[in-house]
């Protein structure tokens, strides 16, 4: 049983500040209703108490929700825990990091001009490609960051602006380990992984961001 498709179909058969009466909530606020919209159509059933912060925990709402449709006790502890290892599993993810190499040389240009271009050498994967990357094996993760690779070249057209032409991309994948793509997508072969400077704008040796 998917137990939040469940949830949201039970709870459609309430008025919401019926439902919240049961959960607990005896005088619901418009706040109240909208976590309860929120857990409702959340996969993860609200448990990482996000983006709501109440006095009761995302796990207690989501079990006393539970409790008032009727769903098995059991089951929706299971599926509580699960989430909760979903969740832990997803923070401790690397994130994969993409540069495009230019091979830039600064010359006369402005500190200021370049961090304020700096997020052009460091495209990030939007949030669904990340989903599917979390989920393939190596072989598919290159696939598809060489596809990404391949369309962020044709989009600039080569060229970075200030930055100059594009060489080549690297993404790094691990701590310590990285690819390097061809700009047509093809890998040329896995690399250690190295940092890339960075041009910033500090004051008092925070960064100023842009």
């Amino acid at each position: 049983m998917n137990v939040q498709q469940e949830i949201a179909k039970r709870a459609a058969q309430y008025e919401e500040d019926e439902l919240l009466k049961l959960i607990g909530i005896p005088k619901p606020k418009e706040r109240d209703r909208q976590r309860l919209r929120s857990v409702i159509a959340d996969p993860t059933l609200g448990v990482d108490h996000s983006p709501f912060p109440f006095i009761k925990s995302g796990t207690l709402f989501a079990k006393s929700l539970g409790v008032a449709l009727g769903i098995d006790p059991e089951v929706m502890d299971a599926t509580i825990t699960q989430i909760k290892q979903e969740l832990e599993d997803q923070a401790n993810r690397f994130i994969p990091r993409i540069f495009v190499e230019t091979h830039f040389k600064r010359a006369s240009q402005p500190l200021f001009a370049l961090a304020a271009c700096e997020h052009f050498r460091r495209p990030n994967l939007d949030k669904q490609t990340l989903t599917i990357y979390f989920q393939a094996n190596k072989a598919e993760k290159i696939q598809l960051i060489g596809r990404f690779v391949k369309e962020h070249y044709a989009d600039c057209q080569g060229d970075l602006g200030t930055w100059g032409s594009i060489d080549h991309y690297v993404c790094t994948f691990a701590p310590e380990r990285a690819w390097a793509f061809r700009p047509d997508g093809s890998l040329v072969k896995e690399v250690n992984a190295t940092s890339h400077s960075e041009a910033k704008l500090t004051l008092n040796g925070k960064q100023i961001p842009l």
